[in-house]
């Protein structure tokens, strides 16, 4: 596994704290996943279990990198979010590396359950089956409860001996106070506007204006940036764009606009109209529209003209819109993106 330069610091944190045995038995990446958290996990549990380790890195060629890169090690188990039926054929937790990156490029987003704790913890135990290491990935902890959060609490705070768990999650804050304190945290930084685009560029041959439109509309997430390209859902979002933008200016059909933003989830709903907002008013603190994708690829420097007040209001409001409450009726969505948007215009 070559990791893409952008998460290299944060995995050479975590190999000089391995190589200078200054590593606890437990270890926090905070990260959002589509920013590449779970690549960095994988290739630590990798060094974690690599005979021959070589500048910092595991060698790739030992019988436990090999095994590690087939699925197939003993002592290497990763633990995702699950649905019941999943959690019930073993879905949860596999051998297999590969599971962490399966939903990488997907919107989808499921908890970590309570019986994939327990069933983990029993595995924890379990003498090793290769060497004299076992390690751990469990990805998305933030998506714990807090009966599977206390279900791994004491596993997680006193690891059986050359055991080592690693934990993802989208942030430091959402996760207990007592697994913080006992892990070793690593946070993950946003990547350089320049490696993005080219990892971008490289990965799936897009032109540097759809890049830039696609990784502004994922929160400059490089992995939500590619997932976005990939399922051309981009385009999609750009014509939704396009629309609301020129509703927003008085030049449009305001009911299609809506009806295009409601063909999305609520989830990129919200976070569409976040970036778009945070844009605008970027550009009115006088940020060059060169460096505003979305203001400057659909001329939405217009919208300056809307009021500080409103816009900073309209972003406070997206949490109405970003919920996914059962008891707000079918037609309510509609109304609230009505009323959010002649808010805004007001």
């Amino acid at each position: 596994m070559i990791l893409e330069s952008f998460l290299n610091v944060p995995f050479l944190n975590f190999s000089h704290a391995y190589l200078s045995g200054r590593l606890p038995g437990s270890v926090l990446f905070a990260g959002d996943r589509e920013s590449g958290v779970n690549y960095v996990a994988c290739a630590s549990a990798k060094l974690f279990l690599c005979s021959s380790p070589q500048n910092g890195y595991p060698c790739g060629h030992c019988k436990s990198c090999s095994m590690f890169d087939a699925g197939t090690h003993p002592d290497f188990i990763a633990v995702i979010g699950s649905t019941k039926d999943e959690a019930d054929n073993g879905l949860d937790m596999q051998r297999d590396p590969k599971i962490l990156f399966t939903n990488e490029e997907s919107a989808v987003r499921k908890s970590v359950r309570i019986d994939s704790m327990r069933k983990f913890s029993s595995w924890a135990v379990e003498s090793a089956g290769a060497g004299n290491k076992k390690v751990a990935v469990i990805a998305d902890a933030h998506t714990m409860p807090e009966g599977a959060a206390n279900a791994i609490l004491k596993t997680f705070e006193e690891p059986p001996q050359n055991t080592l768990i690693i934990m993802t999650a989208r942030s430091l804050e959402s996760l207990l106070p007592t697994i913080l304190s006992r892990a070793y945290k690593i946070v993950l930084q946003k990547a350089s506007l320049h490696e993005s685009l080219n990892f971008i560029k490289r990965t799936c041959s897009a032109e540097d204006e759809r890049a830039q439109i696609a990784l502004a509309l994922s929160g400059y997430k490089p992995y939500g940036a590619l997932r976005l390209i990939r399922s051309d859902d981009d385009i999609k979002i750009s014509h939704m764009l396009k629309e609301l933008i020129d509703a927003l200016n008085g030049q449009g059909n305001e009911e299609q606009a809506i009806d295009s933003l409601l063909s999305l989830d609520p989830l990129t709903q919200g976070s569409i109209l976040y970036e778009l907002v945070c844009e605008v008013l970027k550009y009115k603190a006088h940020v060059k529209k060169e460096d505003l994708p979305l203001i400057n690829i659909f001329h939405g420097e217009k919208l300056a003209q809307l009021s500080a007040d409103h816009l900073f209001l309209a972003l406070d409001d997206l949490r109405y819109i970003k919920s996914e409450n059962p008891l707000i009726p079918p037609r309510a969505p509609k109304a609230l993106i009505r009323s959010w948007i002649r808010a805004l215009k007001e």
